[in-house]
């Protein structure tokens, strides 16, 4: 998780100036210290439940509402050294833990034995993850989120068909499901509700996973692969599995 410690100083040298006063001067308006604010988020979300408290803090602070540029950018200055203290103690850890997914057999009855594919596979993201195999770690990742929304379709397929943004062949008639991209299966759970996270959230290299096996689709479809791309594809299929559940 060495990226995540190097989100952590990019942030720390984007809110300080060389000389550790506030880089007030690169800040004319609050909406550009939001944003930061927003990334620290996403690096403390990654991070888990072993900095829930200080994500809870985080999102409290009154500092934020009032739009004090000054005094924001000095709190997410203290967010960020308190982090990067509390990793060199040791107290927090790099590494994601090697934990089994929420509970998934609502969504998984109508496949034996899927259940027991997904725990594998949701391990071994870790696992890539954890090693900096972003590229492996992000097919993975597709084949899970296309697994989880393929199954909660099948649960609701009737419905699923009469839908207006339901793909279909050259002939008008709905594309079979197992013939649907992931793409596709994405914006039928966003319109029927059972998620609520924008197409935009899904970034390019996770919507086309499998052309990340193929170079030249890769290179074609300009996808990237890196640390950040697969760090928040993992919070974004963690934020996917939640609200399939919570759909249920």
């Amino acid at each position: 998780m060495k990226d995540l410690r190097k989100n952590i100083d990019q942030l720390l040298s984007e809110l300080k100036n060389n000389d550790g006063s506030l880089a007030i001067e690169k800040y004319s308006d609050f909406s550009a210290v939001h944003q930061k604010k927003l990334e620290l988020e996403v690096v403390l979300q990654l991070l888990t439940p072993q900095t829930d408290y200080l994500l809870n803090r985080l999102e409290r602070e009154p500092v934020f509402a009032s739009q004090d540029i000054s005094q924001s950018l000095k709190t997410l200055v203290i967010y960020c050294e308190t982090v990067k203290r509390l990793f060199e103690k040791g107290i927090l850890d790099w590494n994601i833990a090697d934990l089994p997914p929420q509970k998934i057999e609502q969504l998984t009855t109508a496949l034996p034995n899927l259940e027991k594919v997904i725990i594998y596979r949701w391990k071994e993201v870790q696992r890539c993850l954890n090693a900096g195999a972003y590229l492996s770690a992000l097919i993975i990742m597709g084949s899970i989120l296309e697994a989880l929304l393929l199954a909660r379709v099948n649960q609701n397929e009737k419905e699923i068909y009469r839908s207006t943004r339901a793909p279909r062949d050259k002939k008008g008639r709905p594309k079979p499901l197992h013939l649907w991209s992931l793409s596709e299966l994405i914006i039928a759970s966003i319109e029927q509700k059972w998620i609520t996270l924008s197409p935009r959230s899904f970034h390019t290299s996770l919507r086309k996973y499998r052309d990340l096996i193929h170079p030249w689709a890769q290179i074609s479809a300009g996808m990237r692969v890196d640390g950040t791309v697969a760090h928040k594809s993992w919070y974004v299929l963690n934020q996917v599995i939640e609200q399939l559940l919570k759909s249920l």
